[in-house]
Order: C-alpha cells, then sequence, then structure tokens
C-alpha cells in the first residue's frame, strides 16, 4: 500500500512509516508483492525492488540481500556444478556478469539473481554498496551486519 508503480517501475513510495519503526528500534522486513500501477492496474514488484526504493529514500549507505545460494555465481550453483562464485560485481565486470546471469526459475515471479544484480547494480551507482550472502550459512547475516565482507560484493 505505500508504493505505486507506472507500467511496472516504481513511481511513487510513502515511507515514513519505516522511519518511525526505526526510530523505535524495530526492524521492519519489507517483500516483494503486487502493487497499484498507474498503467496496468497492478504490477508484481520484487523485494529488490521494495528495498532499493527503501534505500534510496532512507539514504541507506548499505544493503544486504540474503539469497538460497552464497553469493552471485556465474551459473545457477543449485543446478551446476560448473558453477563459479563471483566476489565483486563493480563497473568493470558487470556487463560480462550481467551477460552470465539467468532469471528466476521455480515459483519467483520477479527476475531471480538477474534482477537482484541490475537492481543491486543501479544502487551502486548511486553509492549504495550491496552484499548478497547466503541465508543458509550460520551466522551470515550477523558477519554482514558487523561489516565483513563475505558473499559477492557490489560496489
Amino acid at each position: 500500500a505505500w508504493l505505486v508503480c507506472r507500467n511496472g517501475e516504481v513511481c511513487t513510495s510513502f515511507v515514513p512509516q519505516f522511519r518511525q519503526y526505526l526510530k523505535n528500534g524495530l526492524l521492519p522486513v519489507p517483500y516483494g508483492d503486487a502493487v497499484a500501477d498507474l498503467k496496468k492496474g497492478f504490477s508484481i514488484v520484487s523485494t529488490e525492488q521494495v528495498l532499493g526504493e527503501l534505500a534510496k529514500r532512507l539514504r541507506c549507505k548499505k544493503m544486504i540481500v540474503v539469497a538460497n545460494t552464497a553469493g552471485v555465481f556465474t551459473d545457477d550453483p543449485l543446478k551446476s556444478k560448473k558453477a563459479e562464485f563471483i566476489p565483486l560485481i563493480d563497473e568493470k565486470n558487470y556487463p560480462k556478469v550481467r551477460s552470465m546471469l539467468k532469471g528466476s526459475h521455480g515459483r519467483d515471479v520477479t527476475g531471480g539473481m538477474l534482477q537482484k544484480v541490475e537492481v543491486l547494480y543501479r544502487l551502486a551507482k548511486k553509492g549504495i554498496c550491496s552484499q548478497v550472502i547466503g541465508g543458509k550459512e550460520k551466522g551470515a547475516l550477523e558477519k554482514a551486519l558487523l561489516g565483513r565482507e563475505l558473499g559477492t560484493v557490489i560496489k
């Protein structure tokens, strides 16, 4: 209810409630959802689009995305033994990395790792560094929150 899209792209957002949650020591957990769209009626907005909008509006310096893989790989490591880990994505290797990534598979209709990297790279160009870490590694989020660079860094 706090986002509005135009042709699939976020065009309006209302974030004071998120500022209030943070001020009160609460940690909101936003996620992708169907939102109103001024052209199409509604659009599916991914978690990364939601987080990207919040990062811009709240002037975040860093974003951590927890995925089902321990970062970004040249192929889906859950399906291919040849998948190689990519520790860093920046302006030097972004075009090559982007060409290797695929959209989602299974139930995810929001674009999978390809869209995650696209959104996070756009944020990097605005000065917001990101990390894609694995959610299966015990303590990974805590380590990332404490400043340890693990997973894939996008800057």
